[in-house]
């Protein structure tokens, strides 16, 4: 025997909203990257993602940036498990940095990671005697 259960044609429509804003926001990532001496900055825009929703990474001279959303639909239907939305982007890092040392902020959508390079490594200037 079946049971009949209300259909909820708006909870659809929620959901491919949602769906329609994570293709949009799916091609709009941009990340610019400066370095110095002594850093490299990495700025990301990341808008809709939380900071639970990103994970940095750094495995060597790598800079790995993921960020994940999940939809979730409230109704317990076969649409219940919609796409996530995911990005990646890796990124080679001009020198060894101290990991320990990395500083990452998300304000407003806009990701600056702060990787310190490392202090064995950075220029020094040689006085002539």
């Amino acid at each position: 025997m079946f049971a009949l259960g209300s259909y909820e044609p708006m909870a659809s429509l929620n959901t491919l909203s949602q769906f329609i804003n994570h293709l949009e926001r799916e091609n709009n990532t941009e990340f610019a990257t400066w370095s110095n001496s002594n850093e490299v900055i990495v700025r990301a825009e990341l808008p809709g993602f939380s900071t639970d929703e990103i994970e940095i990474e750094v495995e060597g001279r790598i800079l790995s940036v993921c960020a994940k959303e999940n939809f979730e639909n409230s109704q317990n239907s076969a649409l219940e498990k919609t796409p996530v939305s995911r990005k990646d982007h890796r990124l080679r890092l001009p020198f060894n940095i101290n990991a320990d040392s990395v500083q990452a902020n998300l304000d407003n959508g806009v990701l600056v990671v702060r990787l310190p390079r490392v202090e064995s490594e950075r220029p020094r200037k040689i006085e002539i005697s």
